[in-house]
């Protein structure tokens, strides 16, 4: 057996240990073996990464609040008012008046209204349906049929938060409050809304 390398064993030797001089210590036969995580964690980690991504966008949209009111003019020309929150009368008024509605309205202090002679009504005729206005716990809404609202006329509309009873009433019942409101259609100026305590 021969010792001496001729050339051709010779670059063979230098490529195979420039070779293993490359290759990662994972590959080495006396390196230790590799840290096998298993997929699980791995996935558990992503699902983990997925639903807090997910919370941040989630939460912020359920702990929304939605908009204080809504107008939308349908296809029929009826105008519906949502109100949510009272809050802007301002806003709410720009909005009507994107509508095509010009409109005075006031959200007064708790268990206030307007006094009376503000505006002079414009008077409907007999059975004509002209608007709808429901009050809820917490707002109202108003529907208006097309032309209730003439141009040169103004919905008017004041509402108020009112206290509840302390106590049940005389027929048992416990009033727990909500809104109370007016609402008209003026002809001519109106006036400002001057406070009044409620009755």
């Amino acid at each position: 057996m021969s010792t001496s390398l001729d050339a051709f064993q010779t670059a063979l030797l230098t490529e195979l240990r420039d070779d293993v001089a490359r290759s990662s210590p994972a590959d080495r036969p006396d390196a230790p073996p590799p840290v096998r995580r298993p997929r699980r964690r791995l996935v558990l980690a992503a699902a983990l990464v997925g639903l807090l991504a997910g919370g941040g966008l989630l939460v912020p949209a359920l702990l929304a609040q939605r908009p204080a009111y809504a107008v939308v003019q349908g296809a029929n020309g009826v105008v519906d008012v949502e109100v949510h929150r009272l809050e802007d009368a301002a806003g709410l008024e720009r909005a009507l008046a994107d509508a095509g509605v010009r409109s005075d309205v006031t959200y007064l202090p708790r268990d206030t209204r307007c006094a009376a002679g503000r505006f002079v009504q414009v008077a409907a005729p007999v059975g004509s349906a002209r608007f709808e206005f429901v009050l809820g716990e917490d707002g109202y809404r108003v529907a208006l049929s097309p032309g209730v609202v003439a141009d040169d006329q103004t919905l008017v509309i004041s509402v108020a938060r009112v206290s509840g009873e302390p106590g049940p009433g005389d027929d048992g019942v416990r009033d727990l409050g909500g809104v109370a409101g007016s609402i008209g259609v003026a002809e001519g100026a109106v006036a400002p809304c001057e406070p009044r305590a409620l009755p």
